[in-house]
């Protein structure tokens, strides 16, 4: 093989530079020729290697310059010569898909998933029974590559198979799916951390692996949860909002995970902000802050109480809420796009850079405080 590989280097390394030359390329005309020249190189190359990248490459640059007819002609000679190749069938199912033939489509993509745990191969397949009105088939597809990483959760975490899954319940109205799905891989992952249990699948990993892939996991149960409920509250759809919250809320009787309890208490104030129920959502707030591990949590909680007082029309105090939140994660985005708001409405937004070096050079929390009050008062 590696005779084969040296002797196709001179055509792949052709294919690549006349396939990078056709994207840059302005003129249409001129593209398409060069592409044509990146197939013929890459058709050498297959001629000599037989190999299953290289296929992949031959029909992408095919298909990329929409000469779909003879991407098919590789694209069944990979599929031939590799038919455990589950990126092949994948292919393929994209081919019939393109053509409106939707059962070949899923049949395709069944023997692909059969191939290989890929969550964006289960989603597109939940997706064609979604838009069949199939709700039920769309969310067994899944279970799949759900039971796959059941004993592995480190690992559906890490290849994003849980993400996948999550939304697609949010995105379809089935959180109730997802509650025990979570407390299961909440118990894991507290289970290779004390060192109880054993992945069955992968190979086992260190605590600060474990450790890790909880807060990856914590981060993404919020990134979606305030994701949806933000979205609901944008449209006024407070009951929705606070029905989805709901199985969560109940989840943290079953659960010790204090991120869990800080995105929810947020959430809860989010809530009451949209309701106008402001002392209900200071308290959030304050519930909030207890569950607060890292200072990354902490700036995250006083940036939503920067956002709160600047609905509240306290200006002055949103600065000081804001430069806490910096105070603690002097990168965090939100907090530096509400600063400039408040300061704007203050017409000192000149003085951004000011602001957010004090946060530079206090000596503690009180120091931060008296130090934006004295700027706060020189200014305006």
């Amino acid at each position: 093989m590696g005779g084969k590989r040296e002797k196709s280097s001179p055509f792949a390394s052709k294919g690549i530079e006349y396939h990078i030359k056709a994207r840059e390329s302005q003129n249409e005309e001129e593209a398409q020729k060069l592409y044509i020249k990146s197939i013929e190189n890459w058709e050498r190359v297959v001629e000599i290697t037989n190999g299953e990248n290289d296929y992949n490459q031959l029909v992408s640059i095919c298909w990329e310059a929409d000469l779909i007819d003879k991407g098919e002609i590789y694209l069944r000679q990979w599929v031939e010569k590799f038919p455990n190749s589950s990126y092949a069938h994948s292919f393929l199912a994209s081919l019939y898909e393109l053509r409106g033939d939707i059962e070949k489509t899923k049949s395709e993509l069944i023997i692909s998933i059969s191939l290989n745990t890929n969550p964006p191969t289960f989603e597109r397949l939940a997706e064609i029974y979604v838009k069949e009105g199939n709700i039920n088939r769309a969310i067994e597809i899944y279970k799949p590559l759900i039971d796959h990483f059941a004993d592995d959760v480190d690992s559906g975490i890490h290849c994003g198979a849980y993400k996948y899954f999550f939304n697609f319940c949010f995105k379809n109205n089935n959180v109730n799916e997802i509650v025990d799905l979570i407390q299961h891989i909440f118990i894991k992952l507290d289970e290779f951390i004390a060192g109880k249990s054993k992945p069955k699948i992968y190979s086992c990993q260190d605590t600060e692996w474990y450790i890790y892939k909880r807060e990856q996991f914590n981060k993404t149960i919020k990134e979606i949860l305030m994701g949806e409920v933000e979205r609901l509250l944008e449209n006024n759809d407070i009951p929705k909002a606070e029905e989805l919250l709901k199985p969560f809320i109940n989840l943290l009787q079953n659960t010790k995970n204090k991120y869990l309890h800080l995105v929810l208490n947020i959430l809860g104030a989010k809530i009451f902000r949209k309701q106008k129920e402001l002392d209900k959502s200071w308290r959030k707030y304050n519930e909030a802050i207890v569950f607060c591990q890292k200072n990354e949590d902490l700036s995250m909680v006083y940036s939503e109480m920067g956002e709160q007082l600047l609905e509240e029309n306290k200006t002055q105090r949103a600065v000081c809420i804001f430069l806490y939140s910096l105070y603690f994660s002097d990168n965090f985005y939100p907090a530096k796009l509400g600063l400039k708001r408040a300061l704007k409405s203050k017409k000192i937004y000149k003085h951004y850079e000011v602001f957010v070096n004090i946060v530079k050079n206090v000596i503690d929390f009180d120091d931060l405080q008296k130090k934006c009050e004295d700027l706060l008062c020189k200014l305006v």
